[in-house]
């Protein structure tokens, strides 16, 4: 098991596509197919399917409005978080709990998380989630 010494963090983007489309395609989608669309001003809507979920994000990565730090391990991408600032994922869960809880509006929001099934990623993901990714 890597102890995330080498791994590395790329962001999302045309060259990286392929990489996290296998990673998502692995956890069927992420979401019961909803590729993170969710947490962008679009949402994902009843009767969205996930492969009209998958064309919308790469929609958003070819026109670089969907950020999300990649981990790779090698050539394997093993995680990713979607990030990106409030203004670019207006919709959350449990707004009302959440807004509550803010004294002031965050610079930066991590809307999801997910690792490569088998992949324990609570000892490394976090640490290579950290800091913007543009």
């Amino acid at each position: 098991m890597n102890d995330g010494v080498h791994l590395q963090r790329r962001s999302l983007e045309d060259s990286t596509w392929p990489a996290f489309t296998a990673l998502v395609e692995g956890n069927g989608g992420v979401a019961s197919g909803c590729w993170c669309m969710a947490f962008h001003p679009e949402g994902v809507g009843k009767g969205t399917t996930a492969m009209q979920n998958r064309d919308r994000k790469l929609v958003r990565v070819r026109a670089s409005s969907a950020r999300a730090a990649l981990v790779f391990d090698g050539d394997d991408c093993m995680g990713w978080c979607h990030l990106g600032s409030a203004e670019e994922l207006p919709r959350i869960k449990s707004r009302a709990a959440y807004e509550r809880s803010q004294t002031m509006s965050p610079e930066w929001r991590l809307s999801a998380a997910s690792s490569e099934r088998g992949r324990d990623a609570r000892a490394w993901l976090p640490r290579h989630c950290r800091g913007r990714c543009s």
